[in-house]
């Protein structure tokens, strides 16, 4: 975050919910001890026990404007109808602590002076969903450039999302039908080579890519220096039994519960498949286990499973250590066209990963978002 702020005039701090604002600006305030700030706020008690966890620090903070000029404090808390009478323009740095409060009428106001030499910046809470034009209206105030926290010393990744076509057979399965996920997922052959080839293609850089492979292709060349690390993610431990047979030397990752409701000739494999675990090695990761495999450093993660969305991937595989940054993160998703229904869906995860910040490969957070941006501009031109 102070790297961030250092090399930035504005844009937008995400921090998660376990992390509190005063403890970020407590970190600002010690990184740039000669600077003034301003922090607004729309919740007096909230400004209060912002300026409370500052003084306890021992950084000088007040929630009051009445204070005077040849001792004002470092950190000013402020509600936005008061900003105007601490000579705000001349502060250096101005936090906000919710981003989306720039939409309401007074912080608009704070915000829009003349001649203003601060440096802007606002808070976010990971599971914050605003609405539209609040989006519309932080994206327009602090731009497309974010930094999002996800612990101590650890950073989101950039993350790109790939689709690669499903060929044929084609179904006509509803996806109300109970067989839906096992003929469109599980057991499809094709789908399933495919699965096998990337997998293989991506650890193996003596193997040619082939055409179908596209952006994937595209970002193993762009990474053949090192070897790629690669975790297959199912929905469901038969899909892990069916890919494991031809992945030999890949453990599979699957809970006691998943275990105990397969049958016995399946319970056995899997059981010597644990067993056979490595901690650093590419695997096949059943969906239960994701979220337990903590910090995964995977570089390509395939999804092999369906469905709407791409929940299925782990918030913490999407973070890395600060140091390593610049080490990217691939999704590998499918596109349905053997099944109408798995069409729809598989679009419906494609435009997910959108809101989760996923683009095409090369193309990073920050593009990725000024897109996004003037592409609702256009629309709403045209409607």
């Amino acid at each position: 975050m102070v790297e961030f702020v250092r090399t930035h005039e504005c844009g937008q701090i995400v921090r998660p919910t376990n992390i509190r604002p005063e403890e970020l600006i407590r970190d600002l305030s010690a990184a740039y001890p000669d600077q003034r700030l301003v922090v607004l706020g729309r919740h007096t008690r909230q400004l209060q026990r912002v300026a409370s966890s500052l003084r306890e620090a021992g950084i000088s903070a007040e929630t009051s404007h009445r204070f005077r000029e040849d001792r004002a404090p470092q950190v000013a808390c402020v509600l936005p109808m008061k900003a105007a009478e601490l000579d705000f323009a001349t502060s250096d740095l101005v936090i906000l602590l919710d981003t989306f409060a720039c939409s309401h009428e007074h912080m608009q106001l704070a915000l829009s002076q003349v001649d203003a030499r601060f440096r802007l910046f606002g808070l976010t809470k990971s599971d914050r969903r605003p609405a539209p034009m609040e989006s519309d209206v932080a994206f327009s105030v602090f731009g497309p450039d974010l930094v999002e926290i996800c612990g101590p010393n650890r950073i989101r990744r950039e993350t790109f999302l790939a689709q690669i076509e499903t060929p044929p057979p084609a179904n006509d399965l509803p996806q109300s039908d109970a067989a839906f996920a096992r003929r469109c997922y599980w057991t499809h052959p094709r789908r399933n080579r495919q699965i096998l080839q990337l997998a293989k293609t991506l650890v193996d850089p003596q193997t040619a890519s082939a055409e179908w492979m596209g952006d994937v292709a595209r970002f193993r060349d762009g990474h053949s220096r090192r070897r790629l690390r690669v975790a297959i993610l199912v929905d469901r431990p038969h899909h892990a039994v069916q890919l494991s047979e031809k992945l030999p030397g890949w453990p599979v990752d699957i809970s006691d519960n998943a275990i105990r409701r397969e049958c016995g000739s399946s319970r056995n494999r899997i059981k010597r498949l644990r067993k056979s675990e490595q901690p650093f090695s590419d695997r096949i990761v059943v969906r239960d286990m994701a979220h337990k495999i903590s910090h995964a450093r995977f570089d390509v993660v395939i999804w092999a499973g369906g469905g709407p969305s791409l929940d299925a991937i782990p918030t913490s595989w999407l973070s890395v250590p600060f140091d390593e940054q610049h080490s990217p993160l691939l999704i590998v998703d499918f596109e349905d066209h053997h099944n109408r229904d798995a069409l729809r869906l598989s679009r419906r995860r494609f435009s997910a990963g959108l809101e989760r910040d996923f683009y095409s490969v090369d193309i990073v957070r920050r593009q990725g978002r000024l897109a996004k941006f003037l592409a609702t501009r256009v629309s709403g031109e045209v409607e």
